[in-house]
C-alpha cells in the first residue's frame, strides 16, 4: 500500500518539475528575448528595404 503511494507521488513530483521547467523556460523565451529580437527583426527589415551595393560600382 504505501509502495504503491510513494510511486504515485514521485510520478506526480516528476510530472510538477517538468511543467515547471517548461514554463519557466516560455516565460523566459516571450519575455525576456522578445526586445532582442525585435531588434533583430527590423535589423533585417531594414536590410532587405536598401538596394545592395555592388563592390567596384559607384553609385
Amino acid at each position: 500500500m504505501i509502495g504503491g503511494l510513494s510511486n504515485i507521488l514521485a510520478v506526480a513530483t516528476g510530472l510538477a518539475i517538468i511543467m515547471a521547467g517548461s514554463l519557466i523556460f516560455y516565460i523566459f523565451q516571450t519575455k525576456l528575448f522578445a526586445k532582442y529580437n525585435n531588434r533583430v527583426r527590423n535589423a533585417m527589415d531594414k536590410a532587405r528595404s536598401e538596394p545592395p551595393v555592388l563592390p567596384g560600382k559607384k553609385v
